[in-house]
């Protein structure tokens, strides 16, 4: 006669919990169970579950306030957020879960008579509603809208005035001792042929050149390399010729230079060592033969020099100076001027800003370095070989007293412009 088989279900309606699942799979295998160990252990886990479930229907707690919610349950089967927010059947597209809580400890139960240890969790969910019932907006029907606009006529009846500012190109040059050809710059010739191409695209009422435009090795009271031997004369034609092709494109803008440091160079130089011609001047010319206004013919092309450095300065607008520099503490000079100032001769884009309170009024001001045009890997004389230098410009939107400064970094011979890529394409000039 054949053993009756006994099925999983069957056995655990009478499930002995004083035993291990082990244990229990064995008994079942006694009373004709043919599971496998898996099937056991998987239909066991189902069960507790599902009774377990029964139990917890009654403990799992959902408290609502308003735009808030709590869901609480002590559990022997949820373990996890996901199968709570599951079990309780919480629509997520409702409520956001703000943060949970979940803890665990041994509890002591007696079955058949023995005492059996087995863990407890309670899982805790902090909600809260997505669109709260405070902002929800009822629908508006037939609304209509009264409403004048006031005019300012004549606000402003002067016109925004655009300013280019540029500076410290050092144009200069190395010869070679081989050839006796110019064989290196110091400027930087696509960052100022990009200069040239910002022009062709856009007008500007004035263009401030903020000076160290030449380099003047040559007058410089520092050692002298033999390369930089009989290179002034082509620099000043080079430069001469750039400032030419600016008054081309620019044809009406008002155009000012400002005698930086290196500029001055030649001043010393004559001032040190050679007194009688610090005024010479050409029969029926008042203009100094050495001044900068007569080397580079600055009259021809209605350049404005303003040639007292270090006090050389130009007002874009009453409370914005332009000023080459001269090794400034740029925060310091916002504090003794309180005037906005742009300046050169660092080399680097720098801005400060400082707000001074007044009696009557609260007034905002900046200080800006806007970078330069010659090389920045080391190749200009006196430097580190890798200076933290910058190549770029600036330009100034004014009316009345009120500017709004805007800086440009050139980067490899281009810039974005306007939203446009604008590159160099290249400088022709006949210096020789």
């Amino acid at each position: 006669m054949h053993q009756k088989k006994l099925s999983i279900p069957s056995y655990l309606r009478n499930y002995d919990h004083s035993l291990n699942v082990q244990a229990n799979y064995k008994e079942f295998q006694k009373l004709g169970g043919k599971a496998s160990f898996k099937s056991f252990k998987e239909e066991l886990r189902l069960n507790s579950i599902s009774e377990g479930l029964k139990k917890e229907k009654e403990e799992s707690k959902f408290t609502e306030n308003g735009n808030d919610g709590i869901l609480d349950i002590k559990t022997k089967e949820i373990t996890t957020i996901e199968d709570l927010v599951k079990f309780a059947k919480i629509d997520l597209e409702v409520w956001n879960i703000d943060r949970s809580i979940i803890n665990s400890w041994q509890v002591a139960s007696q079955v058949n008579g023995k005492f059996i240890k087995e863990p407890l969790f309670q899982v805790k969910v902090y909600l809260s509603k997505k669109i709260p019932d405070s902002q929800k907006v009822p629908v508006i029907q037939n609304l209509n809208l009264n409403y004048n606009i006031k005019v300012l006529e004549d606000a402003y009846k002067a016109p925004i005035k655009k300013t280019l500012v540029i500076g410290d190109a050092q144009v200069g040059f190395e010869r070679s001792m081989k050839t006796g050809k110019l064989s290196n710059t110091f400027h930087d010739e696509s960052a100022m042929g990009v200069i040239l191409q910002v022009l062709k695209v856009d007008k500007f009422d004035e263009i401030v050149i903020l000076g160290d435009m030449l380099d003047m090795t040559e007058a410089s009271k520092y050692q002298q390399k033999p390369e930089f031997f009989n290179t002034l004369q082509p620099s000043i034609n080079f430069l001469g010729a750039y400032l030419l092709e600016i008054r081309k494109l620019a044809p009406n803008a008002k155009i000012v230079f400002l005698q930086g440091n290196h500029e001055q160079r030649i001043i010393n130089q004559i001032i040190d060592n050679f007194k009688f011609a610090y005024s010479l001047k050409a029969f029926n010319d008042e203009t100094p033969i050495y001044s900068l206004e007569k080397l580079l013919d600055l009259k021809s092309i209605n350049v404005e020099l303003i040639d007292k450095y270090p006090g050389g300065t130009y007002w874009i607008t009453d409370k914005l100076r332009v000023i080459h520099g001269d090794l400034i503490n740029m925060e310091k000079e916002l504090e003794s001027s309180q005037t906005s100032f742009i300046c050169g001769h660092i080399h680097k884009y720098r801005q400060f800003t400082r707000t001074f309170h007044n009696r009557d009024s609260i007034e905002t001001l900046n200080g800006v370095s806007i970078g330069c045009l010659c090389k920045i890997d080391g190749t200009v004389p006196g430097v580190t070989s890798r200076p933290s230098w910058v190549q770029g410009f600036a330009i100034v939107h004014s009316i009345d007293n009120r500017s709004q400064i805007s800086h440009f970094e050139i980067n490899n011979g281009s810039i974005i412009y306007n939203s446009k890529l604008i590159s160099n394409e290249g400088l022709n000039f006949e210096i020789y």
